[in-house]
């Protein structure tokens, strides 16, 4: 068991916004925490009530520990302080590792109160000699539980309960509250974490590859984010601080991977595919898994080991019922990446059954059964996204491409014909739009939705427009509706527009032609 607890799922956001990852939403960690007592292990004999001054001075540490008011606490601390330095010489020597072992658990809860620096002086917490000397209480703390598995090799098991401790729980805490706001104050409290809790602590290491990303030093926070994954091990109560630290790990050695060559580009490679790997074997359900396994195809292409591109969603393709749209929709775009538009259509298809307005899959379908050569197949899919998505000139292309196809796939002259005008038709629309709209995002959340837009003139009358959108169920159901203003936009000017709606349950959007 582990004394820090994470309730809320690790959601952050920090990595740059690329091709396979979606844009930053969030900055830290959050997490409920806890402390634990320790226990003292079977093969560590450490008396901490002999000679009698020690007994004494634990006697005033266990009525602070019992003090639940924080200025009482303090008050019973430094009288525990001013008994542990007044003369120690007389009685330390006579028992040094209880000594140590009060030392460190006394320090401990100064590090814990909340108006006490890490770095103060002696006398602020009650020490009698030295009085005006500064102080790291973390350095200290740290200094007798050292001393202590230094003399006593077998307490090593006990020492590290004892630094799990409200001390190491606050510097925790503070670290994962400051790295969304000061980085370099999370940087320091997540030092001073580890410096209290060497082993099995991965949550420091994760801010500090949240800050080293942010000071642009991505080696220091893929290396940060490697020591995160390794410090949780196996453990299940530190599953959450794994899962993010493997995506942050995966995605963001595959980014970095795109500014090299050569064998320094397969090493970056091969260590963004093995996290992302660990992370589908053990996480392959999550949120995230489409976009791990977007990330782990490209990373696959990029080794030339496109064979393995399959591999990734075999178990989706058996079962695709079970996943959700989005998932169905990533690995339908995998599908097509890798040249299989027949496994790509089962994933668009069944991402359809179960969202029919999801303007991604009704897009990519189309494209998939123009791979496929199924041409006539693609105009329901095609009528279904100009009715969401009226203004996006690549869906009237998209027409003009079925025609062609069909068009070139027939023999008689009439039905050449006919296809042949529905091709310049099609291409006539997607022309002359007055204006064109690019989206950019479509943030779904629990309770509310993000929708950004490019909007691009191509009239040489441009007209002032409302764009409007309805934000839509899995049912066709209005949930929200959000709107702008938008003054005459200039041919080949451009303009972005990005609408805030709150509802739970949107699953779609669509919003009104522009003229």
């Amino acid at each position: 068991m582990h004394s820090l607890r994470v309730l809320a799922r690790a959601a952050a956001r920090v990595l740059p916004a690329v091709v396979t990852l979606a844009a930053a939403a969030s900055v830290a960690p959050v997490g409920i925490l806890s402390a634990q007592p320790g226990g003292v292990a079977a093969m560590c004999d450490i008396d901490t009530n002999s000679p009698r001054e020690l007994l004494v001075s634990n006697l005033s540490f266990q009525r602070a520990t019992g003090a639940a008011d924080p200025a009482a606490r303090a008050t019973a601390l430094k009288q525990v302080m001013k008994e542990l330095t007044t003369k120690a010489e007389r009685f330390r020597p006579k028992n040094p590792l209880g000594y140590e072992m009060l030392l460190g658990q006394v320090l401990s809860l100064w590090i814990a109160d909340p108006n006490t620096s890490v770095v103060t002086t002696r006398g602020a917490i009650g020490a009698v000699d030295n009085p005006t000397a500064e102080i790291n209480l973390v350095d200290a703390a740290n200094a007798s539980f050292t001393a202590i598995t230094d003399s006593a090799p077998g307490c090593a098991s006990m020492v590290q309960q004892l630094r799990q401790s409200e001390g190491w729980l606050a510097m925790t805490r503070q670290a994962l509250d400051l790295s969304g706001s000061d980085p370099a104050e999370a940087a320091k409290f997540a030092q001073y974490s580890i410096a209290l809790l060497a082993q099995n602590n991965p949550y420091p290491y994760q801010v500090l590859g949240i800050v080293a990303q942010r000071n642009g030093d991505a080696d220091a926070a893929v290396a940060n984010w490697q020591q995160a994954v390794d410090a949780s091990g196996t453990d299940s109560s530190y599953a959450d601080i794994r899962q993010s630290s493997l995506f942050y790990l995966g995605m963001y050695a595959l980014q970095r991977s795109r500014e090299f060559s050569g064998d320094e580009q397969k090493a970056r490679l091969e260590r963004a595919a093995g996290a992302m790997q660990t992370y589908l074997a053990d996480y392959g359900t999550s949120a995230d898994a489409a976009t791990v396994m977007q990330g782990l195809a490209e990373a696959y292409a990029s080794l030339g080991q496109t064979d393995k591109v399959p591999s990734l969603y075999a178990a989706m393709l058996a079962t695709p019922a079970e996943y959700p749209d989005y998932s169905l929709t990533m690995a339908g775009v995998i599908a097509s990446q890798a040249d299989k538009p027949k496994d790509a259509i089962v994933f668009f298809e069944t991402a359809l059954s179960k969202n029919p307005n999801q303007r991604d899959a009704l897009r990519n379908l189309a494209a998939s059964l123009y791979a496929d050569k199924q041409y006539e197949k693609m105009f329901p899919s095609l009528d279904r996204l100009v009715a969401l998505d009226p203004n996006n000139s690549d869906a009237w292309t998209m027409y003009a491409f079925a025609a062609q196809g069909l068009a070139q796939g027939t023999t008689a002259a009439a039905d050449r014909k006919k296809w042949t005008d529905e091709l310049v038709r099609y291409n006539t629309l997607a022309d002359t739009l007055p204006v064109k709209v690019q989206v950019d995002e479509f943030e779904r959340r629990a309770d509310a939705v993000v929708f950004s837009v490019t909007l691009e003139g191509n009239s040489d009358k441009p007209q002032a427009n409302t764009l409007a959108v309805e934000f839509l169920d899995i049912s066709g159901n209005v949930i929200a509706t959000s709107s702008e203003e938008v003054a005459p936009i200039a041919k080949g000017d451009r303009k972005s527009v990005r609408l805030e709606a709150a509802g739970s349950g949107i699953s779609a959007y669509r919003y009104k032609p522009l003229r």
